[in-house]
């Protein structure tokens, strides 16, 4: 982490899931100078997500991912998700990013928010 910290910079994904986790992440990262510098949100309605998710569980022959079971997952999504979203953006770091369109498109518009911090443009 150190090493990806002081060479550009590094992308967490999927971690942390809770505001909890996050509060003990900064806590063991802060003393060694490693701070999260922003959080990207993909905005995505959630009928997109309900379409998205059925489509991967149809292609991937995942049986059981019903759309009951699918709704059931984003409530827990949200409500975990939720807090730690609260927590970023009590520290004023949450980038929200449109995650609709072309997934060539999604990828510019989160470089675009990347892309500074990589290049040291914004402290």
């Amino acid at each position: 982490m150190l090493e990806a910290a002081g060479s550009g910079g590094y992308v967490l994904d999927g971690f942390p899931r809770t505001a909890h986790q996050a509060e003990i992440a900064y806590e063991l990262a802060a003393p060694l100078g490693v701070d999260v510098q922003v959080t990207v949100v993909l905005d995505v309605p959630r009928d997109e997500l309900l379409r998205r998710l059925l489509q991967r569980a149809h292609l991937d022959g995942r049986v059981d991912d019903t759309e009951d079971v699918i709704r059931h997952r984003l409530e827990v999504y949200d409500q975990t998700a939720g807090a730690l979203v609260a927590h970023y953006e009590s520290r004023g770091i949450v980038e929200r990013v449109d995650g609709l369109g072309r997934v060539d498109d999604v990828s510019e518009r989160i470089w675009a928010v990347l892309d500074p911090l990589r290049t040291g443009a914004v402290q």
